[in-house]
């Protein structure tokens, strides 16, 4: 052992460090916990109320005039319908790998999102689902959404939170 090392032991500066990194430590986890405690307490509260949104009544969309005021909170989840007819020409396939089996896909692959032009006005996106990143097709031989105006049941979700790799809007 060196000699300012032993010189450290014998004043019992080492110890009182050791102490005090001890009691950090165990303040910083204490703050962890709780600070987990808070997020089971708020995720509980956001499945039970997707829950209730999931099985309550299916509304009708509500007016484009309206949508300023909507709430996200209040409406993520919510059952709709909406009719209108899906318009070709903005279509985006979004990348995703799905980390395990979910019905029957998994791994890489396209959310295929679809502009639908609602009959009283306003757009929304309609996710059509998934799709294989070895099934998915050129854009040219896709298989189109369909055509005419159509009746669409779905849910309605609250915006994407944007984060630091988020683009800007390219409206």
């Amino acid at each position: 052992m060196s000699e300012a090392s032993e010189k450290l032991r014998q004043s019992g500066l080492g110890k009182a460090f050791f102490v005090g990194f001890l009691l950090l430590s165990m303040i910083l986890f204490l703050a962890l916990g709780f600070l987990q405690m808070d997020r089971l307490q708020w995720k509980e509260q956001l499945i039970a109320s997707a829950n209730d949104r999931l099985n309550a009544e299916r509304v009708q969309l509500p007016a484009q005039t309206e949508w300023a005021e909507l709430n996200p909170d209040a409406f993520d989840f919510q059952k709709v319908r909406l009719s209108g007819q899906f318009l070709e020409c903005c279509e985006a396939r979004v990348f995703i790998s799905l980390p395990k089996k979910r019905d029957r896909y998994s791994g890489p692959g396209y959310w295929i999102v679809t502009p639908f032009q609602v009959a009283d006005g306003g757009v929304v996106f309609v996710n059509r689902g998934f799709a294989p990143q070895e099934q998915v097709l050129p854009k040219a031989e896709y298989a189109s959404a369909p055509k005419g105006t159509i009746e669409v049941e779905g849910y309605m979700r609250r915006p994407e939170r944007v984060g630091s790799a988020t683009l800007e809007p390219d409206l």
